[in-house]
């Protein structure tokens, strides 16, 4: 992100929650329905969505023309029962579904559309003892 044209950086604490797979149905012969799998996914991107919120009112960062690279890092519990010397998070959730769900919550907050990302780096890791888990998020705007 060194040649970005800025850059915004951000925390939001919680269990990150995957974007899970999406079922439709028609409802009463007519709507079509979309329902996400993952129970407390809305409470998840509304939280992100939040500090996103916070951000854009801070840094006015959002572009409807930019094109954006987006980096961040999920901490996620570690067991109790997994050994110390386990350093790499490899276990669900995806890491693929908790990049959708961090992008979904961006949308329409600071960038327009997922769409609109060129780049993504994500990683997964244990939160330390003392660490409370949830995401760190980097993004960068360029010119297209």
């Amino acid at each position: 992100m060194d040649d970005a044209e800025k850059v915004v950086h951000f925390t939001t604490f919680g269990n990150p929650v995957p974007q899970g797979s999406t079922r439709a149905f028609v409802k009463a012969g007519k709507a079509v329905v979309t329902q996400h799998s993952a129970r407390k996914l809305k409470d998840w991107r509304g939280a992100i969505a939040a500090v996103a919120q916070d951000v854009q009112r801070e840094q006015l960062f959002y572009d409807e023309k930019g094109v954006y690279a987006v980096k961040a890092v999920f901490y996620l519990r570690r067991p109790k029962s997994l050994p110390k010397k386990v350093r790499r998070h490899y276990k669900r959730p995806d890491l693929d579904k908790l990049v959708r769900a961090l992008l979904d919550a961006l949308t329409g907050v600071l960038i327009p559309d997922d769409s609109h990302v060129f780049q993504v780096e994500a990683e997964k890791r244990y939160a330390e003892a003392d660490q409370p888990p949830g995401v760190e998020v980097w993004i960068g705007k360029y010119e297209r």
